[in-house]
């Protein structure tokens, strides 16, 4: 989904038109994490660091994303299963970033890029 996002918005960019607004909302990283396999593979076998810990809440989380996580039996899961939800988000991110790369590139290409304004929040 984030790759037809990327190109529509660049499409409609580069079809001209003085000013202009494209809004590109990407889903990822939000679940469900189905990241490309080859940015999966990136973090494949890696050993992230895990912030906080299964039985605290994360440093700053707010008190009702602690209660979902709770209630979705997220404190249960086993240190190999955390690693694999955190390895999915990173690739889920770079994937993302990728897509918005390319969108950049696109503008670019067609000339755009000076008399752009991009915020990406």
């Amino acid at each position: 989904m984030e790759q037809a996002v990327a190109r529509e918005a660049a499409a409609f960019a580069a079809r001209g038109g003085d000013p202009f607004f494209v809004w590109a909302s990407f889903v990822n990283p939000h679940p469900p994490l189905f990241p490309p396999d080859e940015f999966h593979a990136l973090f494949e076998g890696r050993d992230l660091l895990l912030r906080g810990s299964l039985e605290q809440d994360e440093p700053g989380l707010l008190s009702f994303l602690a209660q979902r996580r709770a209630n979705q039996g997220l404190r249960e899961l086993e240190r190999d299963a955390l690693l694999g939800i955190t390895r999915a988000y990173y690739a889920s991110l770079a994937w993302t970033d990728h897509c918005i790369g390319e969108l950049l590139s696109a503008l670019d290409r067609a000339g755009l890029t000076g008399s752009t304004l991009v915020i990406y929040t």
